[in-house]
């Protein structure tokens, strides 16, 4: 359907989404491909904002490869945990 699962790019944004929408949700952002390299896109790019509590991510348990926020940051967690999913697609673009 176009798309992707949400990627806040600042503080802003994060509060935003805890607040209106969710306390806790997945983030596009994961260690998938190799481990301890973290990829996280708005869709279509890398995003700089990072917003990792302190200590994470850690890989506890030698499982934690997704990421979710909360109001106190993101945290590396298994891709199986069940956890609210927002979605965000591009905007239409305009013809005029």
């Amino acid at each position: 359907m176009g798309s992707v699962l949400v990627m806040p790019q600042s503080q802003e944004e994060t509060e935003f989404l805890q607040k209106n929408v969710y306390h806790w949700f997945w983030i596009n952002c994961s260690d998938l491909q190799v481990e301890g390299t973290w990829v996280c896109k708005d869709g279509t790019t890398d995003v700089e904002y990072r917003n990792w509590k302190m200590g994470e991510p850690n890989n506890h348990g030698g499982r934690e490869d997704c990421a979710a926020a909360d109001e106190s940051g993101w945290n590396d967690v298994p891709c199986d945990d069940l956890s609210p999913v927002i979605c965000q697609r591009p905007a239409p673009q305009l013809h005029f």
